[in-house]
């Protein structure tokens, strides 16, 4: 059973999971996701191209009590065969909405038992355990530095610990989690970086292609092979959602109404190719959404539009009602206008995930939200939307939102 970690969106990070690999995962409390039939081999191709999904482990054991018999049978199955000193990092998921004390008690006694089994069957333990002990899980910092992570060895690992509703616990060892170092170079480190235009999180790019990739008839497993296959950001900026495809081995195209967006999209990619090592086949140009057609040869065409629409002026303190509608007047406009230009375009079964914008008047509160009028935008002769369609993506501090919109090509 593979065990993922949900992020700071859940429901994104559920769609995710589903589009990557075809399963409907149980969600638990928010917190986890389990999926039954799932194997290691399967996941971790794609687990680095999984932007909503901070980590995923494969479950040891479920159903088993904090005694010495149950701990010695499991440092038994997965840690007798490991010669000199071991190193665990432990880490406390909660899944059952305990208190904070419940979960220091059951983490002290798991470790008391783990030591002590451990050292019993001749081997030293050295325990890892966040720094700040209110802390549950240790930082991907930690793990990747003391280098807890992999599908095989028991040397050097993580634990998690899972309460469940039973008063049982499940044990599961980390077998991924998100390298937030890449993710943060190639966010800081391109050297064009616009703070109106182009701050679309990589990760949430990452998503975005997944979502979109899924619907596709010839959909590549795993998805991050993304070989020969055509992504178009029409809205490219500063180049993000290119650059991920890119990693992803895809054939992009950039258009953007701006053309200094399309010489900082230029400049970025190649800026990937060198720091990546990679070779990215990428076309740009100036051109608006609402109208700009690529000219392409007989033998290609454009299977996935992923991007990031105008989200409308930046607003830093509580917008009023008259903002906020001046604001959604045009972005309908322009997203209703890009809809009608892919639907004139894009062959059938092309699939699209464009990012649009929602507003929140008091943050604070979480109140006045105001969305697009997205039924009265698509036309849906010629789009079919997807299950997973308009997830909200927005931090508590945020005016300005998000919406995932996912649709597809008719036929």
């Amino acid at each position: 059973m593979i065990l993922f970690l949900l992020g700071s969106h859940p429901q994104i990070s559920l769609a995710e999971i589903s589009a990557c690999f075809g399963v409907a995962p149980n969600n638990i409390a928010d917190k986890i996701a389990l999926a039954d039939n799932l194997s290691i081999s399967e996941v971790l191709p794609q687990a680095s191209f999984m932007g909503s999904t901070p980590k995923i482990a494969t479950v040891l054991h479920s159903g088993i009590q904090l005694t010495a018999r149950d701990i010695d049978s499991l440092v038994k199955e997965h840690f007798s065969s490991v010669e000199g000193k071991i190193t665990i990092g432990l880490s406390v998921i909660n899944a059952t909405g305990t208190t904070s004390k419940n979960l220091a008690k059951w983490r002290q006694q798991f470790s008391s038992l783990l030591r002590k089994s451990i050292e019993q069957h001749g081997n030293s333990l050295r325990l890892i355990l966040p720094a700040d002990k209110t802390d549950m899980q240790l930082t991907a910092a930690s793990l990747i530095h003391n280098h807890l992570i992999s599908d095989n060895n028991y040397k050097k690992v993580e634990l998690i610990l899972i309460p469940n509703k039973d008063n049982s616990f499940s044990i599961a060892k980390s077998i991924y989690v998100q390298d937030i170092d890449a993710y943060t170079y190639r966010d800081r480190k391109r050297p064009c970086r616009d703070a109106k235009n182009g701050m679309l999180p990589p990760k949430l790019a990452q998503t975005m292609i997944n979502l979109a990739s899924a619907n596709l008839p010839q959909a590549p497993s795993p998805i991050s092979n993304l070989d020969r296959l055509s992504v178009w950001d029409p809205f490219c900026g500063t180049g993000v959602v290119l650059m991920e495809a890119s990693l992803m081995g895809a054939d992009v195209y950039g258009s953007d109404l701006n053309p200094k967006m399309i010489d900082n999209t230029n400049r970025n990619l190649k800026w990937l190719e060198q720091t990546h090592s990679i070779h990215t086949n990428f076309q740009t140009s100036v051109g608006d959404a609402t109208n700009f057609a690529w000219d392409l040869p007989d033998n290609k065409s454009i299977d996935i539009v992923a991007s990031e629409t105008y989200l409308g002026d930046p607003m830093a303190h509580n917008p009023t009602e008259y903002q906020i509608n001046q604001n959604k007047e045009l972005c309908e406009k322009i997203v209703a206008g890009t809809l009608i230009n892919l639907s004139k375009q894009l062959r059938p079964g092309a699939s699209i995930c464009l990012a649009v914008p929602f507003w929140c008047a008091n943050p604070t509160q979480n109140t006045s939200i105001k969305t697009l009028d997205l039924d009265q935008i698509i036309d849906f002769d010629d789009w079919t939307e997807s299950n997973n369609s308009r997830l909200p993506y927005r931090h508590p501090d945020q005016h300005v939102g998000r919406q995932l919109l996912l649709l597809q090509k008719r036929k």
